[in-house]
């Protein structure tokens, strides 16, 4: 800014914010703990990512964006005050470019579901819906409901085997609640007792959640 490089403060500055979100993003999800954030009544219970979460993955894409955007166009005519080679001007704002796609892609699926998904369980069955993806299913297509997944990395991970289709799996568990193992219980719990289900559109089934009250096997 004080040399009068403006464009150059417009990389650095969204360059930084994307960075300091993307890491405090994963801290939040991998070491704090996460409000759980209900809804409840006659379509089931919901689980929604809370608001601080949806903030900063905003604040990661639109970071990306302001930064990507000016590094892809005015890198490569060699227009931003910034130490690189030749080579890096010709080859770095690809791969910046392929960020920038990310991050829009990012904006226009939040835009488009009015937030980064959820987690519903009714009676009937169970829908789940992150920033790409919908999927669901009725109890009864379910064979099993476990926690083991090829990827290590998973953090509360819960599985559900369904019958002739691939399984579907909520990748992280500890996003929509404060304790993650207690949600997969409750998954499993409803699965394994079809008696209880109405529980899922009357509040009962938070109560038992907050209280963790299910049988482990």
């Amino acid at each position: 800014m004080q040399r009068g490089e403006y464009l150059t403060a417009v990389i650095t500055f969204g360059a930084t914010v994307f960075c300091v979100s993307s890491a405090f993003l994963t801290a939040r999800l991998r070491f704090m703990s996460i409000p759980m954030r209900p809804d409840v009544g006659s379509a089931g219970t919901v689980l929604l990512p809370d608001s601080l979460t949806v903030g900063l993955v905003a604040a990661v894409f639109v970071s990306g964006l302001l930064a990507g955007l000016p590094y892809v166009i005015y890198v490569p005519q060699g227009a931003v005050d910034l130490s690189l080679s030749r080579g890096q001007q010709v080859f770095s704002p690809i791969l910046i470019g392929l960020l920038v796609v990310f991050c829009l892609g990012g904006l226009i699926a939040i835009a488009r579901r009015r937030g980064m998904g959820h987690l519903r369980l009714t009676a009937e069955g169970f829908e789940v819906v992150d920033v790409l993806f919908t999927r669901r299913g009725s109890w009864e297509d379910v064979i099993d409901v476990t926690d083991q997944t090829p990827d290590k990395n998973l953090r509360h991970p819960i599985v559900l085997v369904v019958r002739d289709a691939k399984p579907i799996v909520i990748n992280n568990a500890s996003g929509f609640v404060p304790n993650g193992a207690a949600l997969y219980w409750m998954v499993r719990h409803y699965w394994l007792h079809p008696e209880n289900r109405d529980e899922l559109e009357d509040g009962r089934a938070l109560d038992r959640l907050r209280n963790e009250r299910f049988a482990v096997e």
